[in-house]
């Protein structure tokens, strides 16, 4: 029952949200999380479960078609992954829709991707205004 009221409520978003609303369905996100002052690292068991279900994701494509497969089976997802796509969304136009979890690892990459092009574009100018401004001679020698 609470399957359908799912579908219902992601078919109403991409009705009301047709070109500009973002959906993502992550499933399990694991990370660092604070509770009470004392941080839980769910990394610990999120990240070797995403590697263990990628690794068997071959095996468990025919149990796609069972219901509520896609909960159980579904590979965890890092808190940095979606926090790329979500920034993806923001300065994406082109970007809009319900994420499943491959589509929020590609986000993630693109922005990963453009984020380090821009970091060494950045890093180099900044090295070569640096190298201008120490071969610069000082006023006092110009007379």
């Amino acid at each position: 029952m609470a399957l359908l009221f799912l579908l219902i409520a992601l078919l109403n978003l991409t009705v009301v949200l047709t070109s500009s609303g973002i959906v993502f369905r992550p499933g399990f996100i694991y990370g660092k999380r604070r509770v009470d002052g004392f941080e839980v690292p769910l990394d610990l068991v999120g990240e070797p479960a995403e590697k263990l279900l990628r690794a068997v994701e071959n095996f468990t494509k025919p149990l796609s078609s069972l219901p509520a497969s896609d909960l159980l089976l579904a590979p965890p997802v890092s808190v940095d992954d979606v926090a790329l796509a979500v920034i993806n969304g923001v300065t994406d136009d082109d970007f809009f829709g319900v994420f499943t979890i491959e589509q929020i690892k590609e986000a993630a990459n693109k922005v990963r991707v453009w984020s380090t092009y821009m970091w060494q574009v950045n890093r180099y100018a900044v090295t070569k205004i640096v190298q201008g401004i120490t071969t610069l001679r000082p006023f006092s020698s110009l007379r």
